[in-house]
């Protein structure tokens, strides 16, 4: 068997309610800006809420290639189409003809859907009896839908626009629809790279939480912040007075790439992929023990301890019950060590998917430009752990934990290590 592969990140790529790039998100952070706002007329007709976390001024045809090609695409596939998009100019790779036809495309979405525009007439119409006909409906309404309207809501859509955007042949893998998945679609990617199936590979996650179906579904699983009598309405994750998730939207991708071919290629390296873990949530009372062991295996793929994680960013959103989990499983697992927690959902919201993929790109970021949050010397944290503060400082780190804990019953874990450059 070959030895594995050192698997670095060359390029990344994202956009979410702070801003169309990395550098975006690092202003809102250096200025403790939160970016979620009161819900505009067009959003609270689709989601169940007040406030939530909106892309402001998003142009699709300021970044296709064919303007026309929008109409096909739901708001998942263009903000993919957008974050990929950068990660491959990031990488210089968006016209290496070796890399578009070789490099593997790992794709998480979320709960795509149609608005209720899309989806209500079809349904008003499947009405017998004052109920809704699963019989009626294929019989007769169905036909009466937009022929365009799969496009936009099936899971795989967004990798397959993403593919035929910017030409990529590789192969391609669709995972769906938490947060874990997204750290399923970074860890397979880097699982094909290291075995040296693959050379290279375009990895991350897309969705809009912002519609009835995903809101709604955020609702059950997590239960959404709808208002109260708390100042402000930023999110609060792993904080005493946290009264639910703010939906939001968003993408990251990241370009993967063997440490070999990146140093041929000239390429910057942002960091290198130390290990990927995950493990089975089989119950609510054991969630806290499953992502203690998600955490404990992948230190130990990476050979490092507990004490050598500088950042661990946290996939906590607001949840009362989710982030109690998470929160036990931190204190736990990185007791008696100065470990920051950093908890990014309190500036962009619930992103569901994409939230992994935008984490890692962050984590990523803060190693190569030798930045982190401090610690906060006033926090109202429920647990015994370092939480990061708002803004940033210069600090160097070795290595980063990225968690997807947030939904589901899959844990999934990934360690990055900074790289020296020469």
């Amino acid at each position: 068997m070959n030895a594995h592969k050192r698997v670095v990140i060359t390029g990344v790529g994202m956009i979410n309610p702070c801003g169309a790039s990395a550098g975006a998100f690092l202003d809102a952070v250096e200025n403790g800006r939160c970016c979620v706002s009161e819900a505009d007329a067009e959003t609270a007709g689709e989601i169940s809420c007040r406030y939530c976390g909106k892309i402001k001024d998003f142009d699709p045809a300021s970044f296709l290639k064919n303007k026309k090609s929008a109409k096909f695409m739901g708001r998942d596939s263009l903000l993919g189409i957008y974050a990929a998009g950068a990660a491959l100019r990031d990488a210089r790779v968006e016209a290496d003809a070796d890399f578009l036809q070789n490099a593997g495309v790992y794709v998480s979405s979320g709960l795509t859907c149609g608005t209720l525009g899309d989806i209500l007439p079809a349904v008003e119409d499947s009405i017998c009896g004052g109920a809704f006909s699963l019989e009626v409906f294929g019989k007769r309404s169905l036909y009466k839908c937009n022929p365009l309207l799969s496009f936009k809501i099936l899971t795989n859509m967004p990798a397959s626009f993403i593919s035929i955007e910017f030409g990529l042949k590789g192969p391609n893998l669709i995972f769906n629809p938490y947060s874990a998945q997204g750290a399923q679609a970074v860890g397979e990617a880097f699982e094909a790279v290291s075995g040296g199936v693959l050379r290279c590979a375009l990895a991350g996650s897309s969705e809009s939480r912002l519609h009835y179906a995903a809101s709604g579904t955020a609702d059950e699983i997590a239960g959404i912040y709808k208002g109260g009598t708390r100042d402000g309405f930023s999110p609060r994750p792993l904080d005493r007075e946290r009264a639910g998730i703010i939906p939001s939207e968003g993408s990251a991708f990241i370009v993967m790439e063997s440490f070999e071919s990146a140093v041929e290629r000239k390429a910057h390296i942002y960091a290198e992929v130390a290990a990927y873990s995950q493990a089975n949530i089989a119950s609510a009372e054991l969630a806290s023990d499953s992502m203690k062991r998600c955490m404990e295996t992948a230190c130990e793929k990476a050979s490092v301890q507990p004490e050598d994680i500088g950042l661990v960013v946290s996939g906590a959103a607001g949840s009362v019950k989710k982030d109690e989990a998470e929160g036990i499983a931190l204190e736990s697992f990185f007791k008696n060590t100065r470990s920051l927690i950093f908890t990014p959902k309190y500036y962009y919201g619930e992103m569901g998917a994409p939230a992994f993929a935008t984490g890692l790109v962050l984590g990523a970021m803060f190693l190569d430009k030798k930045l982190s949050p401090p610690a906060a010397e006033e926090s109202g944290c429920e647990f015994k752990i370092s939480r990061a503060g708002y803004s940033l400082a210069a600090k160097k780190i070795k290595y980063a934990m990225i968690n997807a804990f947030e939904a589901g019953t899959t844990a999934a874990c990934l360690i990055i290590k900074g790289v020296e450059h020469e």
